[in-house]
């Protein structure tokens, strides 16, 4: 039966995309990740079931969901992507019958193929015993249709960087690789210069040549320790360097990625693109030596072996392969009981993370003994599973250790046998000692190195996956370097997140924002206010419409430019673990006082800084002085005062503020936004009321417009809203 390809998801919520390039595969169709989520709307929780349909579809296959009760698991279709009911799609591959027992075969996009039992499947997958999958079936015209098949060749990639790499540190490398045979060579010269001692010198009783022998291994060893230790200080120092290149690449390219990016990517994700650095890294630096190193001893010591004893030799292999093929028998169960683990204990982090992060809400709630029962379940679970991963290791570790004792048993006890029957020399003997010793370890080593290379492919490939997404600005952009004179404008703009359930946020908006005017947006909560201000900012763009920046479409403006002419306070905004100083002038590295002191007084935080022991040198975050709401809006005010924008955008900036607080710093900022260009997005009456253009925006569409005086008239959804407030 023809196997599915498998291929590893590169990040946490593209599981379902995997399943389907994995499917594809299967039925004749290579297709790149990136091409197949292109027909899917992929958030940071994934995909859904639906999706998973429409892709199937738009991919040319016919494609239905399912649903089956724990009866009917025996007769799922094999080929199905199914739903674990931890949120996460696998494919199911085969269903076998063996010892009474029915085994489900699956694969899954982030660990790879395994073997459960029934009960197992059943409680992975199905919950309050239903369980829900999706069928797909290549259409006849399955292979004709999407032509542009753009599978990356990333073995060759891998091996193109690593050689770019190397090219850069040569001199280095070069020197490492002729230390490293050094090494080897000393290392190689040892089994023959033991043979000579013992034969030639303390057999025959030649003190005179032992004494010779013992200064020629003295030097090797010598020659060794040298070249071992400037081989691991070359190798540290290109590692250090390595690493420091590939961190400040991975970040500079980090920073250029659109903010919607960061919507559909988990942060962990992120920062685990960073130990897959370090493992390319140690990979360049360590493991390619390594490999170098073990197979050259497999490859020089096994023709050493062969030529003094061919029959030892292939005795050695024979118990070797043995060895490995033991191993290789326990591999399923163990791969199977590491899934489970791998499922427990992320459910096991999750519990003491909620326990931990929710604390509050726990004691608040007299919750603390259902949440430590719920955690003692798991954890009883997973220690009943160590004890089984416990002892299939112990079955299979001492299985290996005692064939590795009894070929070195044998092997010894067949050269005292040649040595007594004076077909070997004991000098032989002990040389043959030496020689299996160091091709154990290669031996091992090969079998490890295979899962290294196969781990540093998948680091190569989450690494790449990076480093392909296309950039939020390009060179063929616009440079806006000029002060704006029209203003903003909205022409007929559709958005809605991505999502298939997702509604559109705005729908056919038209308006026009003056420069050197101020606008407020106003409107009941989940409107589009906060989207319409993001759209601006050029975080997203817009599915159907246009925004204009003067006479340009935003779309064709370098945003860094864009938004250099920005001052903006978030709802969400952040306090970095910094200094007050080094938090207001966040893109300075040398702040200039007197902006500090002036964006401060703005903000009514100058008085607040005064009395602190450290004034602005102060410091506040992770690892200082904890903010209230209300210091941090302020904070966030004097941050976007500081560098003195064009363009002010304001998102609830007074909101956490007390009324004599918000008072007083509209007032200091009614003289600071003058002639400049204000959007304001806020909900309190003292905010909005003296705007130039107050804009009603209701589900998502404009519902009216004007000053306030003119909405007051009106007596319409905004006089409603005034109303509301006063009352």
């Amino acid at each position: 039966m023809r196997k599915i390809p498998f291929f590893r998801q590169r990040s946490s919520n593209i599981c379902g995309p995997t399943c389907i390039q994995m499917l594809c595969a299967y039925y004749g169709k290579l297709y790149n990740i990136d091409t197949i989520i292109q027909h899917c709307e992929l958030t940071k929780a994934g995909v859904s079931i639906r999706d998973i349909v429409n892709m199937g579809e738009s991919l040319g296959c016919y494609a239905s969901s399912f649903s089956v009760n724990p009866a009917e698991a025996r007769r799922i279709p094999l080929q199905a992507i199914l739903y674990l009911k931890e949120g996460h799609f696998v494919i199911l591959e085969k269903i076998k019958y063996k010892r009474g027992h029915y085994f489900y075969k699956i694969i899954d996009p982030d660990y790879g193929r395994v073997e459960l039992s029934e009960k197992a499947f059943i409680e992975k997958w199905m919950d309050n015993n239903r369980g829900f999958g999706v069928l797909l079936v290549p259409k006849d015209d399955f292979l004709t249709i999407n032509p542009e098949i753009n599978l990356r060749n990333r073995n060759k990639e891998i091996f193109t960087d690593i050689k770019s790499v190397a090219s850069i540190h040569k001199k280095k490398f070069i020197w490492v690789i002729l230390l490293t045979f050094i090494v080897l060579g000393t290392n190689w010269a040892m089994p023959i210069l033991l043979q000579k001692t013992i034969d030639d010198g303390i057999m025959a009783k030649d003190i005179n040549f032992v004494w010779l022998m013992l200064l020629a291994q003295f030097v090797f060893f010598i020659g060794f320790m040298l070249s071992n230790t400037i081989t691991n200080l070359l190798s540290a120092k290109i590692n250090f360097k390595i690493n420091i290149d590939f961190v400040q690449k991975y970040f500079n390219k980090v920073v250029r990625l659109p903010i919607n990016f960061f919507d559909t990517t988990f942060r962990s994700d992120l920062i685990q693109r960073l130990s897959d650095l370090g493992r390319i890294n140690g990979f360049i630096t360590d493991n390619i030596v390594d490999i170098v190193f073990s197979f050259a001893n497999l490859i020089v010591f096994s023709v050493i072996l062969m030529i003094y004893n061919s029959k030892i030799f292939l005795l050695f292999i024979l118990f070797s392969t043995l060895s490995i093929v033991y191993s290789l028998l326990f591999l399923k169960k163990r791969k199977s009981l590491d899934y489970s683990f791998f499922s427990i204990d992320s459910q096991r982090r999750n519990s003491v993370y909620e326990l931990i992060m929710g604390m509050s809400e726990i004691k608040i709630n007299n919750a603390y003994h259902s949440r430590i029962k719920a955690w003692n379940i798991i954890e009883s679970k997973l220690n009943k599973l160590k004890l089984k991963i416990l002892y299939w290791s112990f079955y299979s570790s001492e299985g290996v250790s005692i064939i590795g004792r009894l070929r070195d048993i044998v092997l010894t006890a067949l050269s005292a046998y040649y040595v007594i029957q004076d077909q070997m020399t004991m000098g032989t003997m002990m040389m043959i000692s030496f020689v299996l010793g160091q091709l154990s370890a290669p031996i091992s080593d090969m079998m490890s190195y295979t899962k290294i290379i196969q781990d540093i492919k998948l680091s190569y490939e989450r690494v790449f996956d990076i480093y392909s997404k296309k950039d939020e600005d390009d060179e063929k952009m616009i440079h806006l370097n000029h002060q704006i004179s029209d203003g903003i404008r909205f022409e007929n703009v559709y958005f809605k997140y991505p999502g298939t359930s997702n509604p559109y946020i705005l729908k056919d908006v038209s308006i026009d924002i003056p420069a050197g005017k101020t606008t407020a947006i106003v409107g009941p909560s989940g409107g589009g206010k906060t989207t319409m201000l993001k759209l601006i900012l050029g975080f997203y763009q817009p599915l159907q419409g246009a925004i204009r920046i003067d006479r340009y479409n935003l779309n064709d403006i370098r945003r860094e430019s864009w938004r250099e002419q920005c001052g903006i306070v978030m709802q969400d905004g952040y306090i970095f673990s910094a200094s007050i100083a080094e938090n207001i002038a966040l893109h300075e590295e040398k702040p200039d006082i007197k902006r500090l002191i002036y964006a401060a007084k703005i903000a009514n935080l100058y008085d607040f800084i005064e009395n602190l022991p450290m004034k602005f040198n102060t410091k506040i975050g992770e690892i200082g002085l904890n903010l209230s709401g209300g210091e941090k809006q302020r904070l966030w005010i004097a941050r976007a005062v500081y560098k003195n924008p064009a363009i002010v955008l304001f998102d609830e900036a007074t909101s956490l503020l007390d009324a004599n607080n918000e008072k007083t710093i509209i007032g200091n900022l009614t003289a600071f936004l003058s002639k400049r260009t204000v959007v304001i997005i806020a909900h309190r009456l003292s905010t909005v009321k003296n705007a130039d253009n107050i804009i009603f925006l209701d589900k998502g569409t404009i519902v009216e417009q004007g000053t306030h005086d003119d909405l007051i008239k009106l007596r319409g959804a905004y006089y409603n809203l005034v109303k509301n407030q006063l009352n």
